[in-house]
């Protein structure tokens, strides 16, 4: 059985094999998941990010076309609009950076990503009066890799955390550089990894699903709430950069889910 690429390096699919092509639906499926997903967390982003200066434009606006102010008053309404919409660009010009680095691989210092995960995760996990925070003992961590794949996976692992939390719960991230034996060589010695550790204090996962959490389209919530998608887009985008994820659970008191991935060039 061979495998063609197209023209423009996508895997073209495998004749004669059902299962082989069934397999390369999915995983094209994955990916188009794993687009969307990045698009929805942006959006929601910046429609929260955008929409507060906008309505202070459009307030500050209309009292000055009205004459509702004059003066000093309509001096400050002026200033405002101008701060807000140097706000806006501000807020543009980074999301722009960040579009523009995707798909260039390159070195990558992960506290970085979770501060944008951070920002980007609390939009949505506000509206489930959840928390998300930054440990304060993360540091620095450096890997070779694609920003906005790394941030996809610190974003679908919050969502994860998010959607097993309780009201008033606080989903934890922090990143770090760790001395780790490899998975392949548990009593090997022991090398410095990258890591990033999300942690809830939820629901929790059964040991007996440890197995099936990262496969496509496995998921115990309810209809509607996420297709299933998220930990096995993460695992897939972990498992290309050479590292692995660990999961540790108790029913009842939460999960810790952390990423280990080879040090790249600081």
């Amino acid at each position: 059985m061979s495998e063609g690429r197209d023209k423009k390096g996508g895997a073209a699919a495998v004749s004669g094999n059902p299962r082989a092509e069934e397999l390369l639906a999915k995983m094209d499926e994955l990916r188009q998941a794993e687009r969307l997903s990045v698009a929805r967390g942006v959006g929601s982003f910046m429609a929260h990010e955008l929409g507060t200066p906008l309505q202070v434009i459009q307030v500050r606006a209309m009292m000055l076309v009205s004459g509702e102010v004059t003066g000093e008053a309509a001096v400050k309404s002026a200033k405002s609009i101008v701060e807000q919409t140097a706000r806006m660009t501000s807020i543009l010009n980074e999301m722009l950076a960040v579009v523009r680095r995707n798909g260039e691989a390159g070195a990558v210092d992960l506290l970085e990503v979770a501060k944008a995960a951070m920002e980007l995760a609390s939009v949505g996990a506000r509206a489930r009066k959840v928390r998300v925070e930054l440990d304060p003992s993360s540091g620095s961590a450096h890997v070779t890799g694609e920003r906005t794949k790394l941030l996809q996976v610190m974003l679908n692992l919050i969502a994860n955390g998010v959607q097993a939390s309780e009201e008033g719960g606080t989903v934890h991230l922090a990143t770090r550089t760790v001395l780790r034996s490899p998975r392949y060589d548990p009593k090997g010695p022991p090398e410095k990894l990258a890591s990033v550790e999300v942690r809830d204090a939820g629901c929790g996962i059964p040991k007996e699903l440890f197995q099936q959490i990262f496969k496509p389209f496995f998921t115990t919530r309810e209809a509607g709430d996420g297709a299933g998608l998220g930990l096995a887009i993460a695992h897939s985008i972990v498992k290309d950069y050479g590292g692995w994820i660990d999961v540790e659970s108790d029913v009842g008191k939460g999960s810790r889910f952390t990423v280990y991935l080879p040090r790249g060039a600081t």
